[in-house]
């Protein structure tokens, strides 16, 4: 059948109806749209910590999870380039009822090396380095930064010191 400028008219209309008599979605949980920024305006860095090789090419927002007592997960696709191979990594960022960061969990992944290994690797010999160095080991800045476990956990700390907790 072939559209005239009316029949398109009223399919707009009826399209119009049915959004508006379908069910409303609940509301957005609390930082929702911050946190999304937060993430994807990370993303380089975020996925720089968990595969310090690849090249990242981009980010997207695979599912949310919204959870009975307002908290939510939020869990994102982060792809790259790792030589002629075009790989992804999945990481799932965890969000209390106010919206503030509690954890992070990475995913699957089309990689074989776990995330953050490299880092860990890199993170454990300037470790060894300023614990080495009588210049900085008794600094109170470099005394926080030995207590650093893992690559994660100081993503994890990152994010939630740019979050504002």
């Amino acid at each position: 059948m072939l559209k005239t400028p009316a029949s398109l008219s009223l399919a707009g209309l009826l399209a119009l109806a049915h959004l508006a008599a379908a069910p409303a979605r609940a509301d957005d949980p609390v930082g929702l749209r911050s946190n999304h920024r937060l993430i994807t305006g990370e993303a380089r860095g975020i996925l720089g910590l968990a595969h310090p090789t690849v090249r990242y090419t981009g980010v997207e927002n695979d599912r949310r999870t919204d959870y009975r007592d307002g908290s939510y997960q939020l869990a994102y696709s982060f792809t790259f380039r790792d030589g002629a191979e075009d790989g992804y990594r999945v990481i799932r960022f965890n969000f209390d009822n106010a919206g503030k960061l509690t954890g992070l969990t990475p995913g699957a992944s089309s990689t074989l090396f776990p995330a953050f290994f490299g880092s860990d690797l890199i993170l454990e010999v300037l470790k060894t380095a300023l614990r080495d160095d009588p210049k900085t080991r008794d600094d109170p800045l470099v005394k926080e930064l030995l207590k650093v476990r893992n690559a994660q956990d100081f993503l994890l700390k990152y994010l939630q010191w740019r979050q504002g907790t």
